[in-house]
């Protein structure tokens, strides 16, 4: 069923999602045995890896799957109303604010489908902070993945979501104070594009 070369097929595993983007896929499967379970694979849908153990820098790692992909069980997915949804959802999942709710809540090795359930994700589909970070996801999802740094537009993204999320400048500093690895620029990064809430 599984070949080592492009059938059109390609089978997406959890190790293959990154923050916004995916490896290449190691398997790929015969087109004639593919027979997908539901009509989500003629979509694009949002991955995100499953086993991410708690020791890791973090622990939420989203991508678009696009459609026509094979998916493989170390993988979750939802599908979103439209591409800007997907965009803007794959945008907080990668978010260094949802990844701290994340760590809150489950401390076993699995971000299964409940955990994310359980996320507060705004329903929105317009607005200035829909459209910034669907932009700023779709600019990231072009990159090259780094577990190690931030690119500009990641911390803008953090910003963002933590705006969105009427987080105070003593609330975000606790988020990113959990997260050691940062640098002082990419802190600093952050707290420029970061608006607080008016008290």
């Amino acid at each position: 069923m599984f070949r080592d070369f492009d059938t059109g097929i390609p089978l997406f595993k959890g190790k293959d999602v990154h923050p916004f983007s995916l490896g290449s896929p190691a398997l790929w499967v015969e087109p004639k045995l593919y027979d997908p379970r539901s009509t989500d694979s003629f979509c694009d849908r949002i991955g995100w890896r499953d086993v991410a153990r708690p020791n890791l820098k973090r622990r939420l790692f989203a991508a678009i799957i696009p459609k026509g992909s094979a998916m493989g069980n170390s993988l979750n997915y939802l599908v979103a109303d439209d591409q800007d949804a997907n965009y803007f959802i794959m945008g907080l999942l990668n978010s260094l604010i949802l990844d701290y709710r994340v760590r809150l809540t489950t401390s076993n090795s699995h971000i299964n489908q409940y955990v994310v359930a359980q996320l507060p994700v705004p329903r929105l589909s317009n607005g200035a902070s829909f459209r910034a970070i669907v932009g700023l996801s779709r600019n990231l999802s072009r990159l090259k993945p780094s577990l190690s740094t931030l690119a500009m537009d990641e911390c803008k993204l953090n910003a963002e979501v933590a705006t969105l999320y009427g987080l105070t400048i003593s609330e975000l500093n606790l988020i990113l104070r959990c997260y050691p690895w940062l640098t002082e620029k990419e802190v600093e990064s952050i707290h420029q594009h970061f608006h607080a809430p008016i008290e």
